[in-house]
């Protein structure tokens, strides 16, 4: 943590979901700061409200109550400008009929409709020859999604969130799906995009031992309506490798966070 001012606050947020009548309380009084550069995993049972939190971070929804600021402007705000996240979802979601260097640079695209580009295009396309290049994707920019894997697929979408440079990264259960050497392959790969970016990352997961090994800090949300039960700080050493799975601290932050996930219904009581 530093003394600079977070890049992220959420001020008593609350989100909720239809009518007067017959509304759903997603999240409740949640309230966090997270600073640029930390890598911050979101944990907590399936439908708590996770990528509600996010969305609301995205800009994508409006908080019923508090507010959340980036960089200091309120994502609800006029001029508050939506490219400053990138969002990863559970799915690559990448275009069939555009290849991968198109698909990547699709946000361009978007951007340079909107006039909110910065740069000129050749930029952004050696930029996403780059980041394809760090996720041992040279090779496939003229390749379509089908002729990839998954994995291959979903290091794609990482690289499409981060072509156009935002300072934060909003990450949706991105390897939820994959099966467990792929996964553990990514999030080193992860790691090392971190690394090299200096990007904020907010990770959702359901998996544990994922965000304690990604993560600088990791938010654990009770039940839905979300409110943050504990933030438990991550103290390992980086770079982290399979070494790091074996060590004590390891094992008693994992400890500490299931202890806390197995209590939380006790938490809004």
């Amino acid at each position: 943590m530093t003394d600079k001012s977070p890049i992220v606050t959420y001020s008593d947020v609350e989100k909720r979901y239809g009518t007067d009548e017959d509304t759903v309380l997603a999240v409740e009084e949640f309230s966090a700061d997270i600073e640029e550069g930390e890598f911050v995993s979101i944990v907590g049972p399936s439908g708590c409200g996770k990528s509600t939190l996010l969305h609301l971070t995205a800009g994508i929804l409006d908080p019923t109550r508090g507010s959340v600021t980036v960089n200091g402007m309120n994502v609800q705000s006029s001029v508050y400008e939506k490219h400053n996240v990138g969002l990863v979802f559970q799915k690559p979601v990448l275009l069939e009929w555009r290849t991968i260097l198109d698909n990547v640079l699709l946000p361009v695209e978007i951007m340079d409709e909107n006039g909110v580009l910065t740069e000129d295009r050749s930029h952004y396309e050696e930029r996403a020859r780059e980041l394809l290049s760090i996720v041992d994707l040279g090779g496939f920019e003229d390749a379509y999604p089908r002729e990839l894997s998954g994995g291959m697929q979903q290091r794609a979408s990482i690289c499409r969130s981060l072509v156009y440079d935002p300072p934060i990264l909003l990450m949706d259960e991105p390897f939820g799906a994959l099966d467990k050497i792929t996964r553990d392959q990514l999030n080193d790969e992860l790691l090392s995009i971190w690394a090299a970016t200096n990007k904020t990352v907010l990770f959702v997961t359901h998996n544990i031992q994922e965000a304690i090994y990604l993560s600088d800090r990791v938010i654990v949300l009770s039940d839905r309506p979300a409110t943050a039960l504990d933030t438990v700080s991550v103290d390992l050493a980086r770079p982290r490798n399979e070494e790091t799975l074996a060590h004590d601290a390891y094992q008693d932050i994992v400890a500490q966070v299931t202890e806390t996930m197995e209590l939380r219904g006790r938490s809004t009581s």
